[in-house]
Parts: structure tokens; C-alpha cells; sequence
């Protein structure tokens, strides 16, 4: 009789402790998928505001790059604004770059020794945040962030007065 009482409670007690353990496993395993589900919501935000810098980049070098090709500040800004038109976006990601500014500097024809007219070029866009991440309240990503680009090149063509 004690021995059964014995074998009854060794069952038992593996009983509750298989229980228990399939208990933490899917504790564990909870918290597990949550820590995964966070790391993709940050893996798919950084992968959108990368592939935005990117398309504000090319957009910018490429607007600065045909800016080059003006002969005069007016024809200089108008290449730019058909280059950036060319970046004209539809998608809820990024907004269409625009530019800021457009700096023609040929020194009036005459560029002193050792230096070359250039122009410079500035764009701006802004992105929105696939998946904003908040931790207790507090936005540690905001729902848009803006994004600025520079670039200069050397003007290639000048009308030079003799």
C-alpha cells in the first residue's frame, strides 16, 4: 500500500512539473515572439528611411548635376527643376523632393586663379515612418522626418565674356 501511494505521488508530481514546464515554454515563447515583432517593425523602418535617403540623394546629385550644364543662374535652376520633376513621387512613403535653393556662382565670368565657377544644389524631402515604434508613451520614432541634401558641381558651361 505505500508503495502505490509513492508511485501515485511520483506521478503526480511529474504530472505538475511537465504541466509547469509547458507552462514556461510558452511564457518564453510569448515574450520571444514579441522581442522578434519588435525587431522587424525596426528592421522595416530603418529599411524605408534608407531607401528614402537614397532617393534624395540620387535626386539632388542628379538636379545638381544638370544645373551644371546651365550656362546662366535662370537656365541653371530650370535644368535642376526638370531633373527633380523627373522624382515626382505618388507613394505615401516620401514626398516629392523639391528644391531649396540654387546657388550659380561663375564670378561673373572672370573666376580667380586657382579657382572654378560651380553650383550648388539643395533639396529636401521628408519621409513617413512605416511603422512608428512607441515604447510606454513616448514615440521614439515620429510619424515623419525630413531629410536635406547638398551638392556642388563644377559649371560646365559659361559664357565668358572677352
Amino acid at each position: 500500500m505505500n508503495t502505490t501511494s509513492t508511485a501515485k505521488s511520483v506521478n503526480a508530481s511529474k504530472s505538475r512539473k511537465s504541466r509547469n514546464q509547458r507552462g514556461t515554454l510558452l511564457i518564453d515563447l510569448s515574450f520571444a515572439c514579441m522581442i522578434l515583432i519588435g525587431f522587424s517593425v525596426l528592421a522595416l523602418d530603418c529599411g524605408g528611411a534608407i531607401m528614402a535617403f537614397g532617393m534624395t540623394d540620387r535626386a539632388c546629385r542628379d538636379a545638381a548635376r544638370a544645373a551644371a550644364q546651365g550656362s546662366n543662374p535662370t537656365e541653371a535652376r530650370q535644368l535642376a527643376n526638370a531633373i527633380i520633376g523627373t522624382y515626382a513621387n505618388s507613394s505615401g512613403v516620401l514626398t516629392s523632393p523639391r528644391i531649396e535653393s540654387v546657388t550659380y556662382t561663375d564670378f561673373g565670368g572672370h573666376p580667380p586663379d586657382g579657382s572654378s565657377p560651380f553650383v550648388t544644389v539643395t533639396t529636401s524631402a521628408s519621409a513617413r515612418v512605416l511603422a512608428p515604434l512607441s515604447f510606454f508613451g513616448h514615440d521614439l520614432l515620429s510619424s515623419s522626418f525630413p531629410m536635406r541634401k547638398t551638392y556642388t558641381f563644377p559649371i560646365v558651361k559659361l559664357d565668358v565674356d572677352s
